[in-house]
């Protein structure tokens, strides 16, 4: 037989066994919680991939035709004549966004005709613009691997519907397809 103390030892005992493991279970469950919620890195290969596009597409030093008499650009408007300069229009974007040494965005666009053929021009084909050749020609590869992870690369393409003005003040309708390639970091 217990005595008054003895009881009140062994109802605290048998009331700490289960409040233990139900005290745990809840600090688990709520831990569990909290690290499902927690994301140690954040994707912004969407976001940082359009931002580029968007400022390639709406920037005065990018490819949208930009009149110097009248100081305005025209968003969506490409100018054919500075567009089939490829080797002057990468230079300009090269120089335009510049990462520094190491090569972060690589953009490859091309120009085609609504129904998709390719554009002559000055009895020539319109040849593709690439920002950062180099990297553009190995990383291509990569991504085509489809691998994921660090080390590895993703690639976005697109196509915008834009107007093709020719020097002469023609305007067509044309397609630029854009295919940019970021490593996973």
């Amino acid at each position: 037989m217990l005595g008054k103390k003895g009881a009140l030892d062994m109802e605290a005992m048998v009331t700490a066994f289960f409040r233990i493991p139900i005290i745990l279970l809840t600090a688990f469950a709520v831990l569990a919680l909290v690290l499902v919620y927690i994301k140690a890195s954040v994707d912004v290969f969407g976001i940082e991939s359009n931002l580029f596009m968007y400022s390639m597409l709406n920037t005065k030093d990018g490819i949208s035709y930009y009149d110097e008499e009248l100081e305005r650009l025209y968003p969506g408007v490409v100018d054919i004549d500075r567009f089939a300069d490829t080797y002057v229009m990468e230079k300009q974007l090269n120089e335009t966004f510049n990462y520094g040494e190491y090569s972060v965005i690589t953009v490859n666009m091309t120009l085609k005709s609504l129904e998709g053929d390719v554009i002559e021009y000055n009895n020539h084909r319109v040849e593709p613009v690439v920002y950062h050749k180099k990297w553009y020609e190995r990383w291509i590869v990569l991504a085509r691997t489809f691998l994921p992870g660090r080390g590895s690369i993703q690639e976005r393409e697109r196509s915008y519907y834009v107007l093709l003005r020719y020097p002469e003040g023609k305007i067509e309708g044309g397609v630029l397809q854009i295919s940019l390639l970021m490593p996973n970091d």
